[in-house]
Protein backbone atom coordinates (compact mmCIF):
# COMPACT_ATOMS: atom_id res chain seq x y z
CA UNK A 1 0.00 0.00 0.00
CA UNK A 2 2.87 2.41 0.86
CA UNK A 3 4.54 1.69 -2.47
CA UNK A 4 1.30 2.37 -4.33
CA UNK A 5 0.82 5.62 -2.42
CA UNK A 6 4.41 6.69 -3.11
CA UNK A 7 4.04 5.90 -6.81
CA UNK A 8 0.81 7.89 -6.92
CA UNK A 9 2.47 10.87 -5.18
CA UNK A 10 5.47 10.72 -7.52
CA UNK A 11 3.22 10.53 -10.59
CA UNK A 12 1.11 13.42 -9.34
CA UNK A 13 4.18 15.54 -8.65
CA UNK A 14 5.77 14.79 -12.00
CA UNK A 15 2.53 15.49 -13.82
CA UNK A 16 2.12 18.78 -11.97
CA UNK A 17 5.62 19.84 -13.03
CA UNK A 18 4.33 20.37 -16.57
CA UNK A 19 1.72 23.16 -16.38
CA UNK A 20 0.78 22.66 -20.02
CA UNK A 21 0.38 18.89 -19.83
CA UNK A 22 -3.37 19.05 -20.19
CA UNK A 23 -3.42 21.59 -23.02
CA UNK A 24 -3.75 20.45 -26.61
CA UNK A 25 -1.21 22.03 -28.90
CA UNK A 26 -2.74 23.95 -31.77
CA UNK A 27 -1.14 23.70 -35.19
CA UNK A 28 1.54 26.35 -35.59
CA UNK A 29 0.83 29.16 -37.98
CA UNK A 30 3.25 29.58 -40.84
CA UNK A 31 5.60 32.43 -40.03
CA UNK A 32 8.84 33.47 -41.54
CA UNK A 33 12.05 32.56 -39.75
CA UNK A 34 12.55 36.23 -38.92
CA UNK A 35 9.11 36.56 -37.29
CA UNK A 36 9.69 33.40 -35.25
CA UNK A 37 13.06 34.69 -34.07
CA UNK A 38 11.55 38.02 -32.98
CA UNK A 39 8.67 36.33 -31.18
CA UNK A 40 10.91 33.79 -29.49
CA UNK A 41 13.39 36.47 -28.41
CA UNK A 42 10.67 38.64 -26.86
CA UNK A 43 9.04 35.63 -25.24
CA UNK A 44 12.37 34.40 -23.85
CA UNK A 45 13.16 37.78 -22.30
CA UNK A 46 9.66 38.17 -20.88
CA UNK A 47 9.50 34.69 -19.40
CA UNK A 48 13.06 34.33 -18.09
CA UNK A 49 12.05 34.74 -14.43
CA UNK A 50 8.95 32.60 -14.94
CA UNK A 51 11.06 29.84 -16.49
CA UNK A 52 13.49 29.96 -13.57
CA UNK A 53 10.56 29.63 -11.16
CA UNK A 54 9.17 26.71 -13.16
CA UNK A 55 12.57 25.14 -13.19
CA UNK A 56 12.96 25.64 -9.42
CA UNK A 57 9.44 24.31 -8.88
CA UNK A 58 10.17 21.30 -11.04
CA UNK A 59 13.39 20.58 -9.18
CA UNK A 60 11.55 20.95 -5.87
CA UNK A 61 8.83 18.55 -7.03
CA UNK A 62 11.39 16.00 -8.16
CA UNK A 63 13.23 16.39 -4.86
CA UNK A 64 10.04 15.77 -2.88
CA UNK A 65 9.27 12.66 -4.89
CA UNK A 66 12.86 11.39 -4.71
CA UNK A 67 13.24 11.94 -0.96
CA UNK A 68 9.82 10.48 -0.18
CA UNK A 69 10.75 7.36 -2.11
CA UNK A 70 14.31 7.05 -0.78
CA UNK A 71 13.28 7.61 2.83
CA UNK A 72 10.15 5.48 2.44
CA UNK A 73 8.18 8.13 4.36
CA UNK A 74 4.74 7.22 5.56
CA UNK A 75 2.00 9.77 4.96
CA UNK A 76 2.11 10.72 8.64
CA UNK A 77 5.90 11.14 8.57
CA UNK A 78 5.79 13.16 5.35
CA UNK A 79 3.20 15.56 6.82
CA UNK A 80 5.57 16.39 9.67
CA UNK A 81 8.85 16.04 7.78
CA UNK A 82 8.33 18.49 4.89
CA UNK A 83 7.46 21.58 6.96
CA UNK A 84 10.63 21.05 9.03
CA UNK A 85 12.74 20.40 5.93
CA UNK A 86 11.36 23.44 4.09
CA UNK A 87 11.74 25.74 7.11
CA UNK A 88 15.39 24.86 7.61
CA UNK A 89 16.20 25.05 3.91
CA UNK A 90 14.68 28.54 3.85
CA UNK A 91 16.80 29.56 6.86
CA UNK A 92 19.87 28.14 5.11
CA UNK A 93 19.01 29.94 1.86
CA UNK A 94 18.36 33.25 3.64
CA UNK A 95 21.68 32.98 5.46
CA UNK A 96 23.43 32.38 2.15
CA UNK A 97 21.62 35.25 0.48
CA UNK A 98 22.66 37.71 3.17
CA UNK A 99 25.87 36.64 4.85
CA UNK A 100 27.57 34.51 2.20
CA UNK A 101 26.92 37.01 -0.58
CA UNK A 102 28.56 39.76 1.51
CA UNK A 103 31.51 37.49 2.32
CA UNK A 104 31.97 36.59 -1.36
CA UNK A 105 32.04 40.29 -2.22
CA UNK A 106 34.72 40.78 0.41
CA UNK A 107 36.73 37.86 -0.94
CA UNK A 108 36.78 39.44 -4.40
CA UNK A 109 38.33 42.57 -2.89
CA UNK A 110 40.48 40.95 -0.18
CA UNK A 111 43.74 41.73 -1.95
CA UNK A 112 43.07 45.44 -1.33
CA UNK A 113 42.19 44.97 2.37
CA UNK A 114 44.30 46.03 5.31
CA UNK A 115 45.05 43.41 7.96
CA UNK A 116 42.27 44.85 10.13
CA UNK A 117 39.71 44.64 7.29
CA UNK A 118 40.77 41.08 6.51
CA UNK A 119 40.40 40.20 10.19
CA UNK A 120 36.85 41.60 10.19
CA UNK A 121 36.02 39.56 7.09
CA UNK A 122 37.47 36.45 8.74
CA UNK A 123 35.35 37.05 11.85
CA UNK A 124 32.26 37.45 9.68
CA UNK A 125 33.11 34.21 7.88
CA UNK A 126 33.54 32.32 11.15
CA UNK A 127 30.20 33.70 12.40
CA UNK A 128 28.56 32.57 9.16
CA UNK A 129 30.00 29.05 9.54
CA UNK A 130 28.77 28.86 13.14
CA UNK A 131 25.28 29.97 12.06
CA UNK A 132 25.20 27.30 9.35
CA UNK A 133 26.29 24.64 11.82
CA UNK A 134 23.74 25.75 14.41
CA UNK A 135 20.99 25.59 11.77
CA UNK A 136 21.99 22.08 10.70
CA UNK A 137 22.11 20.83 14.29
CA UNK A 138 18.71 22.39 15.00
CA UNK A 139 17.37 20.75 11.84
CA UNK A 140 18.59 17.31 12.90
CA UNK A 141 17.24 17.82 16.43
CA UNK A 142 13.78 18.64 15.03
CA UNK A 143 13.89 15.70 12.61
CA UNK A 144 14.63 13.27 15.44
CA UNK A 145 11.12 13.86 16.78
CA UNK A 146 9.62 12.93 13.39
CA UNK A 147 11.76 10.25 11.75
CA UNK A 148 14.25 7.64 12.90
CA UNK A 149 18.01 8.22 13.03
CA UNK A 150 18.37 5.79 10.15
CA UNK A 151 15.99 7.86 8.01
CA UNK A 152 17.89 11.03 8.94
CA UNK A 153 21.08 9.43 7.62
CA UNK A 154 19.18 8.17 4.57
CA UNK A 155 18.11 11.78 4.01
CA UNK A 156 21.72 12.91 4.03
CA UNK A 157 22.54 10.17 1.54
CA UNK A 158 19.50 11.05 -0.62
CA UNK A 159 20.45 14.75 -0.63
CA UNK A 160 23.95 13.86 -1.77
CA UNK A 161 22.71 11.53 -4.52
CA UNK A 162 19.99 13.94 -5.69
CA UNK A 163 22.45 16.83 -5.97
CA UNK A 164 24.95 14.57 -7.73
CA UNK A 165 22.31 13.51 -10.30
CA UNK A 166 21.14 17.08 -10.75
CA UNK A 167 24.68 18.31 -11.37
CA UNK A 168 25.39 15.44 -13.77
CA UNK A 169 22.25 16.19 -15.77
CA UNK A 170 22.96 19.92 -15.73
CA UNK A 171 26.37 19.23 -17.19
CA UNK A 172 24.91 16.93 -19.82
CA UNK A 173 22.21 19.46 -20.74
CA UNK A 174 19.24 17.37 -19.61
CA UNK A 175 16.33 19.06 -17.86
CA UNK A 176 14.97 16.37 -15.56
CA UNK A 177 16.27 13.80 -13.12
CA UNK A 178 15.85 10.10 -13.84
Amino acid sequence: MKTLLNLFLISLLLWSCNPKADQVKAPAEKNTVEQNDKENSAEDKGNENEQKELSDDKIQSLKVAYFTKELNLTTKEAEKFWPIYNKHNQIYKDLGDTEWDAIKKGLREVDTYSDEEAEQLLLRYKKYLNQRLANRISFIDELESVISPKKIMLLKHAEYNFNKKLLKQYRSGEATTK
